[in-house]
């Protein structure tokens, strides 16, 4: 934050108590606790939680003020090491096999990319390789629920999961790839501008994965998608309540709040 000017300085106690305490956040999520052994988070005991540990390394590339503790995870997750049950980021994503999930690997993709690691060679694979070839050619059929379109990364079942896979190739200038999924992408639009949850799509209008699609979106070059994005951004505003937030689908939540705020600083 910048410092503020003559007219608007506040002194003592009350200016600090104003001030987003970002240091005490990170320390939250390096603290014992939280990060098991300096390299994973977890939702299960001695399971590590591959999602929340990408989650919690961005926040630290983001603050900033924890760079060694990020260097440790990164360099955990890049190492392929493993959990207590013999578990790495590789298993999670299932890179290299037929159940590779395009959301995770997009995850990983953009974690790479914002730490200046080689995208191209992390965790012993071509990331960007692994992200292109996840696209799908065509929906799959009977018990195959792996694709349910042209265009959707395989086993991406939710909005919040295609756009993830959508920015890590956009940002990793694959645009040629990255025409499918944009395309499937927007086919989920609705009339209103708002994205489902779900997919195959679930027919609701879900704050959180419209914040995601827009801030997708924002990246494709080309007016059609610009103006997806505006329309996607005028509908979240609509969606204040008169408590300042914005409801996810299980009502008022922060989440839904953080990501509807993103999003609209794109405007």
């Amino acid at each position: 934050l910048a410092p503020a000017g003559p007219a608007t300085a506040v002194a003592g106690p009350a200016a600090a108590a104003a001030r987003p305490a970002l240091r005490r956040a990170s320390a939250c999520l390096v603290a014992p606790g939280n990060l098991r052994d300096g390299h994973y988070s977890q939702s299960i005991p001695g399971y590590a939680d591959f999602g929340l540990t990408i989650s919690g390394a961005l926040a630290l590339a983001a603050t900033g003020d924890q760079n060694p503790v990020l260097k440790g995870i990164v360099g955990f997750l890049d190492s392929a090491g493993k959990d207590p049950h013999g578990d790495t980021v590789n298993t999670w994503t299932g890179i290299g096999t037929r159940f590779a999930s395009g959301g995770s690997i997009g995850d990983e993709v953009l974690l790479a990319e914002v730490t200046g690691y080689s995208t191209r060679d992390f965790g012993g694979h071509n990331l960007i390789s692994a992200l292109n070839a996840s696209v799908c050619a065509h929906a799959s059929s009977g018990r195959d629920t792996s694709c349910a379109g042209a265009g959707n990364f395989s086993y991406a079942t939710s909005v919040f999961d295609q756009a993830l896979g959508v920015i890590a190739q956009l940002r990793a200038g694959q645009r040629t790839a990255a025409a499918a999924p944009v395309r499937f992408l927007e086919s989920l639009r609705g009339s209103d501008g708002s994205f489902p949850s779900l997919i195959p799509d679930s027919h609701d209008r879900d704050v959180d994965s419209t914040a995601m699609a827009a801030m997708a979106l924002a990246l494709v070059p080309g007016a059609a998608a610009a103006a997806d994005a505006r329309t996607a951004l005028a509908w979240i505003a609509g969606q204040q309540d008169s408590t300042g937030g914005f409801p996810g689908a299980s009502g008022d939540s922060v989440n839904s709040a953080g990501l509807a705020i993103q999003a609209l600083t794109l405007d």
